[in-house]
């Protein structure tokens, strides 16, 4: 859990899930119909599938679109985002109940073995100014350390740019488990210091069988944080140890074109243009301008 002494503040409660992707053995009908009631107030319709489905269909208001749900040849998948991820859990779990006069004992549209987790993503919003600044540099060093691929995004060398930074700590390509930490409000346009940090976690890739899938289902916000534990040594940075004020920020990103030509020239030249600028004995203006006039000078 958080330690309530930390100076920063959490939006609304410490964790939540911000993403579930659900598959089913239940039909496509059996589903659609088995979720209508938690969903009353939105409209249906069909919508287009995803690579590998045959058809879509979703639940919309205006611009919300809470759920998605694609069928495939032998299964259903089943996909929730932001709040309605929120709100799918206990229903996915049968703990929920779609009217006040249903028991949930009574009402058990998704039995148990019938609904597994193929990703689930958990978030803490934090709303306090230079949170990013102060921890992107240790979770980098620390993420480095423990032999975590890091990636960054966005505009990470303009102070205070509106295009909003992203960081991630991991590689879904090799690991069940990503860190992602990005400037929320910048992206969404509202408060400049409202900051997300994720973990997105995808429990198939642990396991060949569904095991973990089923138990990934009954899963608290909290126990998708710290289930890895290499991991949660960076979260735990991030949540309980905020001590780093005024820590100069160093950027991760890959070398230029430039850059890059730049460093395997001075390597290659290392030795003709060390002993070309010693020949000027520390007189620096003279030796640019005579190596400028080099450059311009007819081969």
């Amino acid at each position: 859990m958080l330690d309530k002494s930390n100076t920063y503040k959490i939006r609304q409660s410490a964790y939540k899930f911000d993403w579930v992707t659900a598959c089913s053995s239940l039909s496509f009908s059996h589903i659609i119909s088995s979720l209508s009631p938690y969903y009353a107030e939105y409209d249906t319709r069909p919508s287009r599938p995803i690579p590998g489905y045959q058809e879509g269909y979703e639940f919309f208001c205006n611009d919300d679109i809470p759920l998605k749900i694609f069928r495939a040849k032998d299964h259903c998948q089943i996909l929730a985002t932001g709040h309605f991820a929120e709100k799918l859990i206990p229903i996915l779990r049968s703990t929920g109940k779609p009217t006040s006069d249903i028991k949930p004992a009574a009402f058990n549209p998704f039995p148990h073995g019938t609904v597994w987790i193929t990703r689930i993503d958990a978030c803490v919003d934090i709303e306090e100014p230079d949170y990013f600044d102060d921890l992107a540099q240790p979770m980098i060093d620390q993420g480095v350390k423990l032999g975590f691929p890091i990636e960054t995004k966005g505009d990470w060398y303009s102070p205070g740019s509106p295009k909003g930074r992203t960081l991630y700590i991991g590689n879904l390509d090799k690991r069940s488990t990503l860190i992602r930490m990005y400037e929320k409000g910048k992206q969404l346009k509202t408060n400049f210091d409202w900051v997300r940090l994720e973990i997105e976690y995808h429990p198939k890739k642990t396991s060949k069988d569904k095991s973990k899938r089923f138990e990934a289902l009954y899963m608290t916000p909290e126990e998708v944080f710290s289930h890895h534990k290499k991991m949660n040594r960076i979260t735990e940075l991030c949540l309980l140890n905020l001590q780093y004020k005024s820590i100069k920020l160093t950027p991760h990103r890959p070398p230029s074109d430039y850059e890059r030509a730049l460093f395997h020239m001075t390597k290659q030249y290392a030795a003709v243009l060390l002993q070309f600028i010693d020949s000027y004995d520390g007189d620096d203006s003279a030796a640019i301008s005579d190596l400028r006039e080099r450059i311009d000078a007819p081969f």
